[in-house]
């Protein structure tokens, strides 16, 4: 829980001094933030007399982005919140623009809060429209989240001329007096046969890079993504390390909650777009990938000595490799449905049947394992009472259930067979594995090192 106080804005008056004393007090109080209302005009009752508002035009506002900017330099930790800015009465771009400016010199103690508001009488001063306001805030959060957020990127044909774009985004950035930072801005080069032109912004050489991270994806110019995966892969077990010495109890329910929160976010954020395909040439670091789960699950309490697949079982978890499929299909699932608004143009139905196709081509044996290739075959088996769900937590819950019924039974042909391909790569026969057990019961340095815990099994 966090506690503020509210900025008196009717109240404090016009004395500077007095604005500071509150301020520093606050945070000398041990405050968490202040906030501040937004007004910018208020009502005359000699024009208005049958004005009811709390507020008119004799009320004082102090303008809130400028009001913190004269806090911030007087506070050091103490979060600035606006409670709220009206959004639909500004402009988007100008409201982006303070609100970074003020969250950069404020070293990051500003909250953005924005609303609708309620005062007519404001928007018709400020020439806005009262009426749609709603629809206008939503449309300018989207703008807000693709300026403080988004990238801009240009995905063009390296053989026409690109000069023109780039003379246009100099202009934008004059007109909008927001520069981009050149030495941020790069270039890839894609395909064998890219003429690797030379381009400039603002008169100076953009840098060519082979790799960059995009959203938390790294991305190179093959589209190879094995990179990135052992970036993950390391963060994983990274995290491990710190849970293993950080962490006392080893018992079932802690070590689930641990490995689900704080490891498996690192192994499955953005999976659809990287996820390699079982296939040869994949298998090396697709058990890389599973040997984080293998690890983590060893390290629990009376499980140490079982076979992954005992310990899967008894977690009720999923090999990564099937779970990574599983999460394809509700990305598919939700693409057929029209729950997202992208990824309709990668698919369509093939002649008289429900059968999904791609409508993207196979040039390389890399574009085999992007999603609109490796995902047709477990969704076009798929049984049509699975497809037809009508919500997303629907086609879930039934294709768990049908997942468990075809796994018990060992049902070949559908995504859960990438499971039974794990563990006969891994598991070894009877007569190894009472040899690999009994060893490890004689060497318990040995097994500690390994990180197999031994606990309730000697």
């Amino acid at each position: 829980m966090k506690l503020g106080v509210v900025f008196p804005q009717t109240e404090i008056g016009e004395d500077p001094d007095r604005a500071a004393a509150f301020a520093t007090t606050a945070e000398s109080l041990g405050y968490d933030h202040i906030v501040a209302y937004d007004h910018v005009l208020g009502a005359s009752t000699t024009n208005r007399p049958d004005w009811a508002g709390p507020y008119t035009d004799k009320s004082m506002f102090h303008e809130p982005f400028v009001l913190f900017s004269y806090l911030a330099g007087l506070t050091k930790k103490i979060e600035l919140v606006t409670g709220v800015i009206i959004l639909p009465q500004r402009q988007t771009t100008l409201v982006a623009k303070q609100a970074a400016t003020l969250d950069v010199l404020s070293k990051g103690r500003l909250r953005l809060g924005i609303g609708t508001g309620w005062n007519e009488v404001e928007y018709e001063a400020l020439g806005e429209d009262f009426s749609n306001r709603g629809l206008r805030s939503e449309e300018q959060i989207d703008v807000l989240r693709k300026l403080f957020a988004d990238d801009v990127k240009m995905i063009v044909n390296p053989f026409i001329n690109l000069t023109a774009d780039l003379q246009l985004l100099e202009l934008w950035e004059s007109r909008w007096c927001l520069n981009f930072n050149v030495d941020k801005c790069l270039v890839m080069q894609i395909g064998s046969c890219n003429p690797k032109n030379q381009y400039l912004f603002g008169g100076l050489p953009l840098r060519c890079v082979e790799s960059e991270k995009d959203l938390g994806v790294v991305f190179n110019t093959s589209f190879n993504f094995e990179d990135h995966v052992r970036k993950c892969i390391a963060k994983a077990n990274g995290t491990i390390a710190w849970l293993t010495r950080n962490i006392i109890s080893r018992e079932t329910s802690v070590m689930l909650g641990l490995y689900k929160s704080l490891v498996k976010p690192h192994i499955e954020y953005c999976s659809q777009a990287w996820a390699p395909m079982a296939r040869h040439g994949n298998w090396s670091l697709i058990l890389e990938l599973e040997g984080v789960q293998r690890s983590f699950t060893r390290m629990i309490d009376g499980l140490g000595l079982m076979t992954y697949r005992e310990r899967l079982d008894k977690l009720n978890l999923t090999t990564l490799l099937e779970r990574r499929v599983r999460g394809d299909l509700i990305e598919m699932f939700k693409i057929q449905e029209g729950f997202v608004g992208y990824g309709s143009d990668l698919f369509g139905r093939s002649g008289r049947t429900v059968a999904a196709r791609s409508k993207t081509h196979r040039f390389t044996t890399n574009e085999t394992d992007f999603f609109a290739q490796r995902i047709l075959r477990y969704w076009n088996s798929l049984p049509p009472l699975v497809k037809a769900s009508e919500s997303v937590t629907g086609f879930k819950s039934r294709l768990d259930a049908f997942r468990l019924t075809g796994y018990r039974a060992n049902k070949l042909g559908h995504h859960w067979e990438l499971s039974y391909d794990i563990f006969d790569r891994i598991d070894v026969t009877v007569a190894h594995r009472s040899n690999y057990v009994n060893y490890m019961k004689d060497n318990p340095i040995i097994a500690k090192r390994k990180k197999v815990n031994l606990k309730g099994l000697i």
